[in-house]
């Protein structure tokens, strides 16, 4: 068992975004409060909740009853609850009041990364410590806003933006340290490997995605997953982690999701061999092999066995082993769980 120095120290928490996710969180922090101030001695304070409609500020935090009402406000509704500042803005928040945290779980943009890459700036510039499952920032920007974070002695933790769930980035960050790691293949979108799965039991395209809409594992409008765009984000994310620093302009779109998938699913069907979208990314010395794409597997693949929304990745080493890592990567239960996480780490717990 490892042991935790209790600190009895305040969390003091600005939360961006009030989807699923953003809701999630705030669940979680209800939820879970008697155990982590127990079992780490942190108090979590939510100092504000910001949607795209206005804001709820806390004086001097929202208070637990609060918390709960929040969850049953309607989308972009937060700020009708007393406390509320309508058509306020997260940056205008984050200049106002002070977090120590920043959870930032707005929708990802892979256009600009807005209005996402002007929170964290104005985060990291009055030195809150970032939070996010928001992956269009660092797809597009991560070693800008790390350089920003370092000027300003604050930190960006990420691992819910790829396999959610499932701690990926921690082993690349930190249970790899000092190993060379020269490839990565993960199956990291779990909306589509449900649908492929889906096209193996004889659905149609439209009728896979459609009930993976119904289920909640895929967005009203799946384009992001299905052109690869997701994937596209999360490799780029891999590679800056492991110091090669590229965008997700960079990453090679090599294949789609669309009615042709039918096809080449049934083909391989017959021969005992399955059809799963990954993320491809080979590190050379001086070069970055990054791609999404397409790729058939046999049954010796542990990718092979990767079903429904689960995500599996295999991290090859230059001295040759390799290691697998199954598990969640999607759902917002899971996403919250490791922003929770997350927050506890940034939170510089001192294990003895």
């Amino acid at each position: 068992m490892a042991w935790v120095k209790r600190m009895d120290k305040e969390l003091i928490v600005g939360i961006a975004g009030f989807g699923n996710v953003g809701r999630a969180v705030v669940k979680k922090i209800v939820n879970e409060h008697d155990y982590i101030s127990k079992r780490y001695g942190l108090k979590i304070k939510v100092k504000f909740i910001a949607d795209s409609k206005g804001a709820l500020l806390g004086d001097p935090w929202i208070k637990h009853s609060t918390l709960l009402k929040s969850l049953s406000t309607p989308r972009g509704g937060v700020s009708t609850l007393p406390g509320g500042i309508r058509g306020t803005t997260v940056t205008e928040v984050l200049r106002k009041v002070n977090v120590n945290f920043l959870v930032e779980v707005t929708p990802s943009n892979y256009v600009n990364a807005e209005p996402a890459k002007t929170h964290f700036m104005e985060a990291i510039k009055k030195r809150s410590k970032i939070v996010t499952a928001n992956k269009g920032p660092l797809a597009l920007y991560f070693k800008e806003l790390m350089s920003l974070a370092n000027k300003y002695d604050t930190a960006i933790y990420y691992k819910a933006c790829v396999m959610a769930g499932t701690p990926l980035i921690d082993l690349l960050k930190y249970g790899l340290a000092g190993r060379r790691v020269v490839k990565v293949v993960g199956v990291l979108n779990g909306t589509t490997n449900y649908i492929l799965g889906l096209l193996e039991q004889g659905f149609s395209l439209n009728e896979a995605l459609e009930l993976a809409q119904k289920k909640g594992y895929a967005e009203p409008d799946p384009s992001l997953d299905l052109k690869g765009l997701d994937l596209a984000a999360k490799t780029a994310i891999i590679s800056c982690t492991l110091g090669k620093y590229i965008t997700i302009n960079d990453v090679e779109i090599l294949d789609t999701i669309d009615e042709n998938v039918e096809s080449k699913v049934d083909r391989l069907k017959v021969h005992g061999e399955r059809l799963k979208y990954v993320s491809y990314l080979e590190l050379r010395e001086h070069k970055v092999k990054a791609q999404v794409k397409l790729v058939k597997v046999r049954k010796n693949n542990p990718l092979y066995n990767v079903s429904n929304v689960l995500n599996g990745v295999i991290i090859e080493l230059s001295d040759g082993s390799k290691i697998y890592l199954e598990g969640p990567g999607a759902g917002s239960e899971v996403t919250a769980a490791t922003i929770l996480s997350d927050l506890i780490l940034a939170s510089e717990i001192r294990w003895l």
